[in-house]
C-alpha cells in the first residue's frame, strides 16, 4: 500500500490548485490515531528532529559560508557565487541564513562528513535513518515477482483513499520493517509522548496532522477564516509560488510550534519527541535547480527553523531539548544542462529490446493521470507492446500478459525485472501448438522442444509452489493471531497479512495447472486437443524466479526466423541484454554530448560457481559491467563486514559458472590510483579513501542495496521472541515465510544511466541521478543543537566519516534511551556526548 503525501511526490506540479483543494477535502474526512496502551521509558532529554529531504551537504555548507572551498565542489561555483550575491542585495542583509548559522553551525555540534549508507531515495534513505538497521526497504516501492503486486510508497493520492476507506494507519515501508520487528526511532519512546508530521515512515494515522493541513490548505495559510482573505492568499499563490507543495511545509511548522509548548494538565510540557518533515526543498530541485530558487527556498527553512527554535527558547524544557537537523540524500543537479530522458519503458516494448509488455508504476502520459505525485503518477499500469511475442498481435496471444517490470524513480537507476526466461519460451511453444492445431498440423515435431522447456520449468516450480503453500499458511495464521489482538495497529497488520495470504492461494492455483502439464509425447498431443486456455497454465501476473547469469545473456524475445523446428537449429530469437545495454546509442547526444546512456549494470554473482574460486570467508558477491574498454568489477563482502573492490574482466558465463580474471586494464569506477589491489576496507576506511571520487562509497552503497539483510534479522533472537510472544509456535515456518516473500523483490539486475541522461519518462529534468554515487548525493547533512543540560557541546566539528546507520543509536543515546534491539545497542555511536566543552 502506498503512503501518505511525502516527498516532490505530495501534490502535482502544474495547476495543482484544484487538486490540492480537493485533497483538502479528503485529509478533513480522516479519523485521528488510534490512543495507544503500550508504555515506554521517559526520555531524559526532549529530541525535536527537523528533516531535511534531498538537502546536499556541500549546498548547505556552500549556503552559509559562500568564500569556503565547498561552493568549489558545487556544479558551476561562480553562478552559486554571484546568484548568492543576487539574493544579498534583494534581502538587503548579508546574513542569509542566520538561524541555520547560529544554531547548526556556531552554537551547534556537527559530525563531519556523514554519508547516506544506502541508496539514495527517500523510502530507503529514512528507513536507514529512523531505524538504524541496514536497508529492508530498498527502494521507492516494493514489487513481488510472484505476485504481479506493485506497492508505490510515495503515493498521497491512493494512501489517502485507503486510510478514508479501509482504515488503514501505518504507511507501506513501515509494514516492510514491521514484518521483521524493527523498530523505528519514535518506537522507543512512550506513545503518548511522541508526535510526528507527516511523513514517510510512521505506525499512526495522523489524523489531527492532517486535519490541520487540510485546514491550512483551504484557508490559503490564513488564521482567520475570513473569506475575502482565503481568496486573496490563494490568488497570490498563483502569482508568486513557484509550486503548491511550498504551503504543505508553512503548515506542519505551525502545527509543530504548537506541540512544543502543549502541556498536560500539570502543566508540563508533554512531548519528549518530536519530528517535523520538511520535502520540498527535494522537490525545489526537481523542478527547479536554479540556484537563485534554491538558495531562496533555503532562506524560507531558515525562516522556519527561526521561528522553531524561537518557540524552544521560550520553551519551559529549552534547558534539556536537543534539536537535529538531517537530510536523507542529496541530489545531483546540473545548473545550465539538462538531464535527458531516455523512455526506458517504452524502448524496452520495442521488438529490438525485447518487445516486453511492462507493467509500470509511471504513467508515461501525464495528461491521463487523476493526480501527480511524481510525474505522471496514478496507479501502476499495465503498458501493452504492441509488437510482444505473446501479445493480441500474435496468433492466440492475449493483451496482459506481463514480461517485465522497471522501478526508476531513482532517475539514473533502473531495477529490471523480467519475467524467467523458462515461461518464456513455454509461452511460444503453447502458442505455437495452438497455431498448429487451427492449420491442422501434427504437434508431434513440436514435442522435443516442449519436454526440454517443461523440464526445465518443473526443476523450480515445484520449489516455487511449495513456498508460496507456506507463505500463505503462515501469512493466514499470523492474520488470525493479529485478528485477535487490540491496540496500535493490529487491526492493520491482519488485513495487510490477508491481502497477501489471498494473493498466494491464488497463484498457488495457477501454478499447479502449470505442474500438470503433460509428460509424455501421447499425453502431450491429448493435452494439446483440449482447447486449452493459456491464461490458466502461465498466471499473467507470475514473473517466476529470477533469470540466472546465462539465461539473461541469452533471453528469449520470439521465435527465430525461420523457425527451425525440424532442422535442429536455434529455434529462438535471443537478446544478451548486457552486451546489449552498455552498447546501446541514443540517436542524439543529452547536453553533455553522450550519445551512450547507460553507464554500468550490477547485479549479484553466484559465489559457489566462480571460477576462479572466492576466498573463503566471503558472502557477498556483485558484478560491475560496463562498456567495453571501461572494464568490469567485483565487489566483495566478508562477514566481517570489510568489502573489497577489484578491476576484472569477465571472460565467460557459463549455464554452470562464472569465469573472471584480474584486470590490468580499465577500472569501471577509477580507484586504482586510491586503493591498494585486492584491498579489504570497513566501510568508513571506504568512505576515507574514496569519499570526494566521482563515484564516492559506491562498493558500500551497492553491497548494502544487494544484501539479503533480512536474514540478518531473520537470524537474531529478537525476531524469534517478537513471533513467540504472538504466540506462533513454529518460528522456523515464519523464517522461510518471510525469507521468500524478501526474496521475490529482488530484481534480476540494476542499470545506472551516464550523467546527463535519466530514465524518467516525463522528457527532461534539472537533476538527474537520486540514486547515484556522486558525493553531492550521498553526503547528508547532520547537526545536533542542544540546551546546557543536555551536554551537547557547542561549535564543535567532529571528524568522520560517519554513516547514517549509526544516528538512530546515538540519538537515543542523547535521550538516555536503550533500544531494545541487539543490533541497536551493538551499533556504532557517533561520539556526540563525550566532547564535552
Amino acid at each position: 500500500m502506498p503512503c501518505w503525501p511525502t516527498s516532490r511526490q505530495f501534490l502535482p506540479r502544474q495547476n495543482s490548485r484544484w487538486f490540492g483543494l480537493f485533497l483538502a477535502v479528503l485529509i478533513l474526512a480522516v479519523l485521528g490515531a488510534n490512543s495507544s496502551s503500550a508504555s515506554a521509558a521517559k526520555a531524559k532529554n526532549r529530541l525535536i528532529l527537523i528533516q531535511v529531504d534531498g538537502l546536499p551537504a556541500a549546498f548547505f555548507d556552500a549556503a552559509l559560508n559562500p568564500e569556503s572551498d565547498r561552493v568549489g565542489q558545487l556544479p558551476d561555483p561562480d553562478l552559486f557565487r554571484s546568484s548568492f550575491r543576487f539574493l544579498r542585495a534583494g534581502h538587503h542583509r548579508d546574513d542569509l541564513y542566520p538561524n541555520l548559522r547560529y544554531y547548526f553551525s556556531d552554537a551547534g555540534c556537527r559530525p563531519t562528513p556523514v554519508f547516506n549508507g544506502t541508496l539514495g531515495v527517500s523510502a530507503a534513505a529514512w528507513g536507514v535513518i529512523q531505524s538504524g538497521f541496514p536497508s529492508i526497504v530498498k527502494a521507492n516501492s516494493y514489487f513481488n515477482r510472484s505476485s504481479g503486486r506493485v506497492v508505490f510508497y510515495l503515493d498521497a493520492f491512493d494512501e489517502t483513499l485507503q486510510t478514508l476507506l479501509k482504515n488503514s494507519q501505518k504507511t507501506a515501508p513501515v509494514w516492510e520493517l514491521d514484518l521483521l520487528g524493527i523498530p523505528l526511532l519514535e518506537d522507543t519512546f512512550d506513545p503518548g509522548r511522541r508526535w510526528t508530521s507527516i511523513q514517510i515512515l510512521y505506525r499512526q494515522v495522523p489524523g489531527a496532522q492532517l486535519s490541520d493541513l487540510g485546514r491550512q490548505i483551504v484557508k490559503g495559510g490564513q488564521d482567520e477564516a475570513a473569506l475575502i482573505k482565503v481568496i486573496q492568499a490563494h490568488l497570490g499563490g498563483f502569482a508568486h509560488r513557484v509550486d503548491y507543495p511550498e504551503q504543505n511545509d508553512g503548515a506542519v511548522l505551525k502545527t509543530t510550534l504548537h506541540q512544543i509548548l502543549e502541556t498536560d494538565e500539570a502543566g508540563e510540557e508533554v512531548n519528549d519527541l518530536i519530528s517535523v518533515y520538511f520535502p520540498n526543498l527535494d522537490h525545489q530541485f526537481h523542478v527547479d535547480a536554479d540556484y537563485r530558487r534554491t538558495l531562496e527556498y533555503l532562506v524560507k527553512l531558515d525562516s522556519w527553523v527561526g521561528e522553531l527554535m524561537s518557540t524552544v527558547e521560550r520553551s519551559k524544557r529549552r534547558d534539556e531539548t536537543i534539536v537535529l537537523l538531517v537530510s536523507d540524500h542529496g541530489s545531483d543537479f546540473s545548473i545550465r544542462e539538462l538531464n535527458r530522458s531516455f523512455p526506458f519503458n517504452q524502448w524496452l516494448r520495442r521488438k529490438a529490446f525485447g518487445g516486453h509488455t511492462i507493467l509500470s508504476p509511471y504513467t508515461e502520459h501525464v495528461a491521463s493521470a487523476i493526480s501527480r505525485p511524481v510525474p505522471g503518477l496514478d496507479k501502476p499500469k499495465v503498458y501493452e507492446s504492441p509488437e510482444s511475442p505473446y501479445g493480441s498481435r500474435a496468433r492466440f496471444g492475449e493483451e496482459g500478459y506481463v514480461t517485465a517490470f522497471t522501478n526508476h524513480q531513482g532517475n539514473a537507476r533502473v531495477e529490471v525485472f523480467f519475467r524467467n526466461n523458462d515461461l518464456n519460451e513455454l509461452h511460444l511453444i503453447l502458442l505455437r501448438t495452438r497455431q498448429a492445431l487451427e492449420m491442422g498440423r501434427d504437434v508431434g515435431p513440436l514435442y522435443p522442444l516442449f519436454r526440454d522447456v517443461r523440464n526445465r520449468v518443473q526443476a523450480w516450480l515445484e520449489g516455487e509452489i511449495r513456498e508460496l503453500e507456506n507463505a500463505e499458511s503462515v501469512l493466514r495464521d499470523l492474520a488470525k493471531i493479529y485478528g485477535g489482538l487490540s491496540g496500535e495497529g493490529a487491526h492493520d497488520s491482519e488485513a495487510r497479512l490477508i491481502i497477501e495470504a489471498d494473493e498466494a492461494l491464488r497463484l498457488v492455483g495457477g501454478l499447479k495447472q502449470l505442474a500438470a502439464l503433460p509428460q509424455s509425447e501421447e499425453a502431450f498431443e491429448t493435452f494439446a486437443e483440449t482447447g486449452f486456455v493459456i491464461s490458466q497454465i502461465i498466471p499473467k501476473g507470475y514473473l517466476g524466479p529470477r533469470n540466472s547469469l546465462e539465461q539473461l545473456k541469452n533471453y528469449t524475445v520470439g521465435w527465430a526466423e525461420p523457425v527451425g523446428e525440424h532442422s535442429g537449429a536455434e529455434p529462438f530469437s535471443r537478446i544478451d541484454y548486457f552486451t546489449f545495454l552498455l552498447n546501446h546509442q541514443a540517436r542524439n547526444p543529452n547536453s553533455f554530448g553522450v550519445k551512450e546512456p547507460f553507464d554500468f549494470i550490477a547485479l549479484e554473482l553466484p559465489i559457489p560457481v566462480m571460477i576462479p574460486p572466492i576466498e573463503t570467508g566471503v558472502t557477498s558477491a556483485l558484478g560491475v559491467l560496463t562498456k567495453d574498454g571501461r572494464g568490469d568489477g567485483l565487489i566483495l563482502e566478508r562477514s566481517d563486514g570489510q568489502i573489497s573492490y577489484r578491476p576484472v574482466d569477465v571472460v565467460e558465463c557459463g549455464s554452470d559458472s562464472v569465469c573472471f580474471r584480474t584486470s590490468d586494464g580499465g577500472d569501471p569506477f577509477d580507484y586504482r590510483r586510491v586503493l591498494s589491489p585486492g584491498e579489504w576496507l570497513k566501510p568508513e576506511d571506504w568512505a576515507k579513501k574514496t569519499g570526494r571520487l566521482r563515484y564516492s562509497i559506491a562498493p558500500v552503497v551497492l553491497m548494502d542495496l544487494f544484501r539479503d539483510n533480512f536474514r540478518r534479522r531473520l537470524e537474531s533472537g529478537t525476531f524469534a521472541r517478537m513471533y513467540s510472544k504472538l504466540g506462533f509456535s513454529d518460528v522456523e515456518r515464519v523464517k522461510s515465510a518471510l525469507d521468500f516473500r524478501f526474496r521475490q523483490s529482488k530484481p534480476d539486475f540494476r542499470v545506472w544511466l551516464r550523467r546527463g541522461w535519466n530514465a524518467n519518462p516525463n522528457s527532461v529534468t534539472p537533476t538527474g541521478s537520486h540514486g547515484g554515487f556522486n558525493p553531492l548525493e550521498t553526503e547528508i547533512v547532520f547537526s545536533v543543537w542542544g540546551g546546557p543540560q543536555t551536554g551537547i557541546p557547542r561549535g564543535k566539528i567532529i571528524e568522520g566519516p560517519f554513516f547514517s546507520w549509526a544516528i538512530a543509536p546515538t540519538l537515543l543515546d542523547m535521550v538516555g534511551l536503550e533500544s531494545e534491539v541487539e543490533y541497536l545497542r551493538e551499533a556504532r555511536r557517533i561520539p556526540i556526548l563525550r566532547l564535552q566543552d
